[in-house]
């Protein structure tokens, strides 16, 4: 009866030893899965991380060009009304 019963152990640990082997080779399969799920999404997140400063940049400089608009029509608004205030016989205070 002992030398059945060591023959079972002997068949458990080399069971235990495949599942060991089967078990590294899933997780191996599961961590490479991981990497390839990863590499798509860290794509995304570098062209929209590349997209958003293109739109910065986009936007800085489209607000600089209306400023400058701005202060030049600002700039005329006053010499229209400087003018008319001649025309009408007094001066404008900005």
């Amino acid at each position: 009866m002992l030398l059945a019963l060591e023959g079972q152990v002997v068949n458990l640990e080399e069971s235990v030893g495949g599942m060991r082997e089967k078990l590294k080779v899933v997780e191996g399969c599961t961590n490479e899965l991981d990497s390839i799920k990863k590499q798509p999404r860290d794509l995304v997140l570098e062209s929209l991380d590349s997209n958003v400063e293109k739109m910065q940049r986009l936007l800085n400089s489209t607000t600089g060009k209306l400023t400058k608009r701005n202060d030049a029509f600002e700039a005329m608004v006053i010499v229209l009304k400087e003018e008319k205030g001649r025309d009408e016989g007094f001066e404008y205070d900005n």
